[in-house]
């Protein structure tokens, strides 16, 4: 399939777009035998085929080179005016299984929706995929939203962890406060059989657009195709009130969301970065030429003499360190017999940790992205570790008393 996209400005000659087309089509001429599209906004009504000469030449030189123009309603509406200026053509109608102009409001332009044929597909393939689809073995998940989140918060700080600190033995304070812990975790975030999705939910929901904020932006869609279908005052201006309070609502959800993300990564230069590319589209970089400086002040840009330079300075650390220590005038090589006692063969003693260095602990974990859906991520805990980090810092310290790991019975 060879797709041809095109655009001709309203400032622009309209012959000059007519004969650039005529010339592309003939260049696709020994392409004949593949499935050929032209679409794009050519702004030449063709509503007014009839009485305008620029319609009817680029319908003519289309369809002399076999191509057929598909779209037949308006695909721009206003106030005082309906044309056709968005068009789509193919070389092959018969693969052609639809074209519809759509009613949604992406921009001032309603969209198309082609639908062609590429292809056979058995029906016997096709069952089989479906068989397959519906049978998926359904796996058990938690929703790790931010409502779950201040569930699990307000049970953690009410837990007076009476019953952990007042049981004996390290191994089954430890059970009691797993016990204890894994109940909390439970009730705030539920094993779900199967995802349901929302009534109004988009196949990629944005984390700022709400439940309620997505019910009001299927009003808005529906009632901008009451506008399209039927253009009378009264559904122009519900149309209007309704991307009004969708514009307003949907920037301003943005805007908190994004504010409160960067409170959250205020200490992450890379998180941050990583939300201002997202917000900018940015994709990855693309690879280019590499210039590097080295300590000459010259600049090296081929692949072989950066390479080189790299394995220079990497194979020369180590005489590089050293001559730096033989250059040393003074040199004390100490030695552990001034700071160290000696051995003990018959003892060793473990410091009693407490709630700051439980804490530090925790927040150095890192919540790892390959977690099974019913493993608590580390995060969670990091949130609110402080509600309990005493009472693990006193099942750690019975456990150093003990001389005993505790384990999960």
């Amino acid at each position: 399939m060879i797709i041809v996209n095109f655009y001709r400005s309203p400032s622009k000659n309209p012959k000059n777009f007519i004969d650039l087309l005529d010339n592309i089509a003939r260049r696709l001429d020994r392409h004949s035998r593949k499935q050929i599209m032209f679409f794009g906004d050519a702004n030449i009504d063709l509503i007014k085929y009839d009485t305008d000469i620029n319609g009817q030449n680029v319908i003519d030189i289309l369809a002399k080179h076999s191509f057929a123009q598909l779209v037949s309603k308006p695909t721009r509406i206003t106030d005082h005016s309906a044309t056709l200026i968005d068009h789509v053509y193919t070389n092959n109608i018969e693969n052609i299984s639809s074209c519809n102009v759509l009613t949604y409001n992406i921009s001032d332009h309603l969209p198309i929706a082609t639908t062609i044929k590429v292809g056979n597909v058995s029906h016997s393939r096709r069952t089989n995929f479906d068989s397959y689809r519906y049978n998926i073995t359904k796996q058990e998940t938690r929703l790790f939203r931010e409502a779950n989140h201040q569930i699990f918060e307000q049970l953690i700080q009410a837990e007076t962890w009476e019953d952990v600190l007042n049981t004996g033995g390290s191994s089954s304070k430890y059970n009691k406060f797993f016990e204890v812990y894994t109940k909390h975790y439970n009730t705030a975030y539920p094993l779900k059989s199967q995802r349901i999705r929302r009534k109004f939910e988009r196949s990629d929901p944005k984390p700022w657009i709400l439940p309620w904020l997505e019910e009001a932006c299927a009003r808005k869609n529906k009632s901008f195709h009451e506008k399209i279908t039927k253009p009378t005052s009264e559904n122009i201006a519900a149309y209007e009130r309704h991307e009004k309070f969708c514009k307003k609502h949907t920037d301003a959800a943005k805007k908190r969301y994004y504010k409160k993300q960067f409170e959250k990564f205020k200490d992450s230069t890379k998180k941050q970065w990583t939300i201002i590319n997202g917000l900018l589209n940015r994709g990855k970089k693309l690879t280019g030429t590499y210039r590097l400086r080295d300590s000459g002040g010259s600049f090296v840009s081929t692949d072989s003499a950066v390479a080189e330079k790299f394995n220079t300075y990497f194979s020369g650390i180590a005489a590089n360190i050293k001559s730096q220590i033989s250059s040393r005038r003074t040199f004390d090589p100490g030695g552990f017999n001034e700071y160290l006692l000696g051995p003990s063969s018959q003892s060793i003693y473990l410091s009693p940790t407490n709630a700051l260095e439980v804490n530090k602990t925790i927040s150095s974990l890192k919540n790892k992205s390959t977690l099974d859906s019913k493993i608590e991520p580390i995060k969670i805990a990091n949130n609110c570790s402080d509600k309990f980090s005493c009472t693990i810092s006193n099942i750690v310290n019975s456990s150093f008393a003990e001389g005993i790991f505790p384990h999960l019975h």
